[in-house]
């Protein structure tokens, strides 16, 4: 690739038209938290439901890490200024 060796994974990884492998692994545990969500506001009988009802409610480290994070990313979000700015669309 002809980079220089102290070059960071993420930045050949971004040439390559790649995400880092951390941007990956967050999508899959989001969507995963979503989908025990939709379980839980559903009623469903799954066990993994419940696993996930009792860890929620003893706030484990999991779960306050993941709800701060998510926090933050919405927060974020709500910051963002899209590019260009279209004047004429107001």
């Amino acid at each position: 690739m002809n980079v220089h060796k102290y070059t960071s994974n993420a930045t050949v990884w971004g040439d390559c038209g790649r995400y880092p492998l951390g941007v990956v692994l967050s999508k899959l545990v989001f969507k995963y938290e979503e989908r025990l969500h939709e379980m839980d506001s559903e009623g469903s009988n799954a066990l993994v439901r419940h696993a996930y009802c009792e860890q929620k409610q003893l706030n484990l480290t999991w779960h306050r890490t993941l709800t701060a994070v998510k926090s933050r990313l919405e927060t974020v979000e709500r910051r963002r200024i899209y590019w260009p700015i279209r004047y004429d669309q107001e």
